[in-house]
């Protein structure tokens, strides 16, 4: 029971470890296997003179010690500040053992699960870091987006003998890649600036700010909320699953969200509420849980005036989200006929399941990134 370069469990074993961890039996303990792309993620429960049906801790096995690192690491620095599982036990170098996080997957978000989707985003990319990375962000997607544009000839013909339809969709893609690399900049002071408000901060500025980089409703999980202090219809949400994160672009944690969600305004409303968040957080650093009253503070002219450039900052920020989106969706696409394409050279195995999922989630994706395009 093993992947990558993690140590080599049998069952009984692992059981043993699990149970020392959690100061379990293991004859209580069960595990059952979950289907994960990065890694292999076993559902631990504790069977006490009944079968348990809600797990008590998450075996999460990767496939290399740098990504167990990563994990643990994001956790530890931010994760686990915003409601992520804790981390109960690093098993092995490739290996960690996570507590469960309650909640339930919701098919469509609410209003006031939206705002929370928002609120939570927002706190994450406004949490202090340090960036070491010598390129800055700006070079480093340029350069990204201009690896991806190279030698999609390949990937052209294999779309389009599956469906003309999207291989039109993939031009789509490709020329919004084509055109944000043409595009310069724009400056904080193009922006109109009617009724100064003598914002510090350069709207256009870029900068790596800690992302989680895998956020889709599958990894949201809301609970009621165990605040005495908040009303018993607030909910939580437990956000779950850190294996791919580190510092990165804030658009990576908005990729997913963008291609999942069908409705237009819930999705506006968790944009909106992300921004002003973020404008907030960013302009009252040193006392963050006074959000409201820093609006209160302001004049009305002032207020109007930020919301205004609040206003020109997201429909700027949505076409570099749509971009990203693009290369996101390319790239999967990319790899995933990588992957196919290996699978058919002589001597090789057929394609894995994996395999063929990984290229159909790409295929799903791009339908997905075109229909959005549709709507606006």
């Amino acid at each position: 029971m093993s992947v990558g370069g993690g140590v080599l469990f049998d069952q009984p074993e692992l059981l043993l470890i699990i149970g020392e961890a959690l100061n379990e039996s293991p004859s209580d303990l069960s595990l059952k296997l979950v289907l994960s792309e990065e890694a292999r993620v076993w559902s631990v429960t504790v069977n006490r003179g009944h079968l348990a049906t809600v797990p008590m801790a998450w075996f999460k096995q990767h496939k290399s010690s740098g990504k167990a690192d990563q994990e643990q690491r994001a956790l530890s620095s931010w994760g686990l500040s915003l409601n992520g599982p804790r981390l109960i036990s690093r098993v092995d170098r490739c290996s960690v053992l996570l507590s469960h996080c309650p909640g339930i997957v919701v098919k469509s978000f609410s209003v006031d699960q939206a705002h929370i989707v928002g609120e939570i985003l927002a706190t994450l990319h406004s949490k202090r870091v340090i960036d070491e990375d010598r390129l800055s962000i700006t070079e480093a997607l340029s350069e990204r987006r201009r690896s991806t544009l190279q030698g999609l000839s390949v990937l052209y013909k294999q779309i389009m003998a599956e469906d003309s339809d999207l291989s039109i969709a993939l031009e789509r893609a490709v020329e919004l890649l084509q055109t944000s690399l043409h595009e310069e900049p724009i400056e904080s002071s193009q922006l109109d600036r009617n009724g100064e408000v003598g914002v510090q901060r350069e709207l256009s500025e870029e900068r790596r700010v800690a992302c989680h980089r895998d956020v889709r409703r599958e990894h949201l999980l809301f609970a009621p909320s165990m605040d005495n202090k908040q009303s018993v219809d607030q909910e939580q949400m437990y956000l779950i699953d850190w294996g791919q994160s580190r510092l990165d672009h804030w658009s990576s944690d908005w990729v997913k969200l963008y291609l999942e969600e069908d409705s237009t305004y819930i999705f506006q409303e968790m944009w909106a509420r992300y921004w002003v968040t973020r404008e907030l957080l960013s302009s009252d650093r040193k006392n963050a849980s006074h959000l409201s009253s820093t609006c209160l503070t302001l004049g009305m002219r002032e207020q109007q005036a930020r919301q205004k450039q609040t206003r020109q900052k997201q429909t700027r920020d949505l076409k570099i989200l749509q971009q990203q989106t693009a290369l996101h969706v390319i790239n999967t696409l990319r790899w995933a006929h990588r992957r196919l394409s290996v699978s058919h050279k002589p001597h090789s195995t057929s394609p894995t399941m994996e395999d063929l999922a990984i290229w159909q989630r790409g295929i799903r994706e791009l339908s997905l990134l075109n229909k959005r395009l549709s709507k606006e």
